[in-house]
């Protein structure tokens, strides 16, 4: 005899839809807090591969008139500040000529300072601005193809002697090991950020002396306002597999990164939203925006904006 069996009441299948639901967001839910939690942990001092540093870096100060004989910049035998800046910036092109000369008058101490950690060691320039404001530029790489210096006010390369001691003073001794990716080879800089890199390999602020480790080991993070805004040559990266023609090469703020076109002559810029998505992931957006800014009008701009010459607009 076969019975026929009823349907389930209709409540049912509903009340286990709910439960369902209910807790696929408490999952959802918790995952954001863990997330959240992370981001919100502070920053950690981590070598680039990942580990965390069993040592804090030792961060030296030095006046321009005492600096050690080891220091990168030829500016040992300079009377003030404002010649040993002259010579640090005597091979800039015509773009950044103009910023450069702000910059030199606004400065109203120089000081030269040394991030060791371990046996590797970062050479930085530190501008005291009259405004109490502190920009540092790193020391630049030596071996930067004349070819990735080209101006674009003049669309001309900007011819150096390559003898110069400038050009020489970022090689390291042989007994100097260099820190892992650090002297990496630079035959990938996009065209005109030579310019820039022949001057400082990077440029940002001090606000504390404390996280300059983290800075120059996380270079593309900023640590409580100390960082890079225009990034290192280590830093330069494409910010997708999807689009290699792109080359991230400085900061706006936490979530968004300026990037260079490569597929012009003159790269112009790439404003990418790196805001994370809801699992705090980040996400890549406006890959397809091309601005009408080239790549050395904003470090132009940007160099204005961190020595309080130009209005902030970021």
């Amino acid at each position: 005899q076969v019975v026929a069996m009823e349907p389930p009441d209709p409540s049912f299948w509903s009340g286990q839809l709910v439960v369902a639901a209910v807790s696929f967001a408490a999952l959802v839910f918790l995952v954001w807090v863990f997330m959240q939690v992370e981001r919100s942990a502070g920053p950690k001092t981590v070598m680039a591969a990942g580990d965390e540093l069993d040592e804090e870096p030792e961060v030296l100060f030095f006046s321009r008139d005492k600096i050690p004989d080891d220091c990168p910049w030829p500016i040992h035998n300079c009377t003030s500040d404002q010649e040993a800046m002259d010579v640090v910036w005597m091979e800039v092109s015509p773009t950044l000529e103009s910023v450069s000369q702000e910059l030199r008058k606004r400065t109203v101490k120089l000081e030269v300072v040394s991030v060791r950690l371990g046996p590797a060691v970062d050479w930085l320039l530190v501008y005291n601005l009259r405004d109490g404001q502190r920009v540092f530029g790193r020391a630049p790489q030596s071996g930067i193809p004349d070819a990735c210096c080209v101006d674009e006010e003049t669309e001309k390369p900007v011819t150096i002697d390559a003898s110069s001691s400038l050009r020489r003073r970022r090689q390291p001794a042989e007994s100097e090991p260099p820190r892992q990716g650090y002297y990496k080879p630079v035959a990938n800089i996009p065209a005109t950020l030579g310019c820039l890199y022949r001057i400082h390999d990077g440029l940002g602020t001090l606000v504390s002396p404390e996280t300059l480790g983290s800075a120059m080991l996380e270079p593309t993070q900023n640590f409580l306002g100390t960082g890079y805004y225009l990034f290192p040559v280590e830093a330069l990266a494409s910010p997708s597999s999807s689009t290699p023609w792109l080359v991230t090469f400085a900061r706006v703020d936490k979530y968004c990164v300026v990037a260079a076109d490569l597929r012009s002559e003159i790269p112009k810029c790439v404003f990418l939203d790196q805001q994370p998505n809801f699992f705090g992931a980040p996400s890549v957006e406006g890959s397809d925006n091309v601005e009408d800014q080239t790549v050395l009008e904003f470090v132009a701009d940007t160099i204005e904006n961190l020595i309080g010459a130009a209005e902030m607009h970021y």
